[in-house]
């Protein structure tokens, strides 16, 4: 008869329900159109209200800004708190990005009309976000559009990480320090390696 003792699992559980999740934030949503109606970039509707930290918007001349942060645009660093590179969100982690104008090259590369239509990313610094986006248009008197990505549904936890996460730590580290022997049958092993199985899954999900 198998014996199984608890302590083989739990040191993995505790593991699991301590670690943070420090994986950044892909939006791979449903694409939005946003289109800039005027240039008064102090009016919330003339502002692409991407989060809390990232509210892109533009006045009658110059390039885009943040207005959360910035009251005008600045060469070079605006947006503030964004950082823009040219290829597909599916290849976010691996692509070389740059402030804004450095991106598409300044004046010296034709201005903003040169990323029309070109597929990018934008990573959202302080909130470690990434979306796709591709400008359809930027006018020299005004306004822009482009098309972006929004956030992608939220998946529901599974019954295993909700137990896990509700088991109070008290108790885990009681079993890790006094692990009780158990004499399951074949059956009732197999049901806790499952379990164990279904918690490493719900973690990498």
């Amino acid at each position: 008869m198998k014996k199984l003792f608890l302590h083989k699992f739990f040191p993995a559980f505790l593991f699991f329900a301590a670690t943070p999740a420090w994986a950044a934030t892909v939006w791979n949503g449903p694409v939005l159109l946003f289109t800039q109606p005027g240039s008064d970039p102090t009016q919330a509707a003339n502002q692409d209200r991407l989060t809390a930290k990232v509210w892109l918007t533009r006045a009658s001349t110059a390039g885009l800004f943040n207005a959360k942060t910035e009251s005008a645009y600045t060469h070079f660093s605006s947006p503030s708190d964004t950082q823009w590179a040219y290829g597909e969100l599916a290849n976010y982690s691996s692509l070389p990005y740059k402030d804004w104008e450095d991106w598409f090259g300044g004046s010296a590369a034709g201005g903003p009309s040169v990323m029309l239509g070109k597929d990018a990313v934008v990573h959202l610094v302080s909130d470690d976000i990434y979306l796709s986006i591709r400008f359809e248009s930027f006018a020299r008197g005004g306004g822009f559009s482009y098309d972006r990505s929004t956030p992608g549904p939220v998946p529901e936890p599974s019954i295993s990480l909700l137990l896990l996460t509700a088991l109070p730590l008290a108790v885990v580290l009681h079993l890790i320090a006094r692990p009780p022997a158990l004499s399951p049958s074949d059956g009732d092993l197999s049901h806790l390696e499952s379990c164990e199985r279904n918690l490493l899954l719900a973690k990498a999900h």
